[in-house]
């Protein structure tokens, strides 16, 4: 197995996958190519795309869905026994469910009151519900 002279990365020769240098030659004359059954002092070559510019310790925030919070509250508090919340935030099938079994008989329905004034429910793309 070859060593990338540009990264250190190992591979088969021909074009390093990882950084797309040429290989100039084998690294068969190099002494750490060979295997002589004893691990190198090396440190693990990691290829990312991009690294992190975030501060340490900071979550990003996820985006907003274009659903109104409040619109979804009152729809539910007030229809919630038919599921219009749900259509309303893009969830058909829950709606249909929720039509016919009136609001999970009661207890989905004050689940889903809950979840939408704590600010834990997201709409069909998987968007928090705000504003």
């Amino acid at each position: 197995m070859k060593k990338c002279d540009n990264c250190g990365a190992p591979f088969d020769g021909g074009v390093c996958p990882y950084c797309g240098q040429a290989a100039e030659h084998t690294g068969a004359s190099d002494p750490a190519s060979f295997n002589t059954g004893f691990q190198q002092n090396t440190a693990p070559i990691y290829h990312t795309a991009q690294q992190p510019t975030a501060a340490p310790y900071s979550q990003p925030t996820p985006a907003a869905s274009p659903k109104s919070k409040w619109t979804a509250f009152f729809l539910c508090l007030f229809l919630g026994y038919f599921g219009i919340h749900r259509f309303y935030i893009g969830k058909i099938g829950m709606g249909v469910l929720y039509l016919f079994t009136y609001g999970l008989f009661g207890i989905g329905w004050i689940v889903d009151l809950i979840m939408i004034a704590t600010g834990k429910m997201q709409d069909s793309n998987g968007l928090y519900l705000e504003k």
